[in-house]
């Protein structure tokens, strides 16, 4: 079984990283994207009925890897899907 999620992205914060990349000698440049369910006041909506049972949730992507990060836009929507590995 999974469960599909819809989350808004709310903020993306960058930060250096306190090691530096073997390649270049630069340091690493950290992003964070935080995302939390996105709303909606339709009961047939999954994320309606999503948000009602957990009371709201965030999510928080961190990476080094900027062109992961760049794939997130600020208050974009994007699905989420949790499934069980067995």
């Amino acid at each position: 079984m999974s469960v599909i999620v819809r989350v808004k992205v709310n903020s993306k914060n960058t930060s250096s990283h306190y090691t530096k990349n073997d390649e270049t000698g630069k340091q690493n440049v950290n992003t964070t994207v935080a995302m939390r369910t996105a709303y909606t006041n339709d009961p047939k909506d999954p994320n309606y009925i999503f948000s009602a049972m957990s009371g709201g949730t965030e999510f928080a992507l961190s990476t080094i890897n900027q062109a992961a990060a760049d794939q997130f836009e600020l208050d974009g929507e994007y699905e989420c899907v949790f499934t069980r590995v067995k």
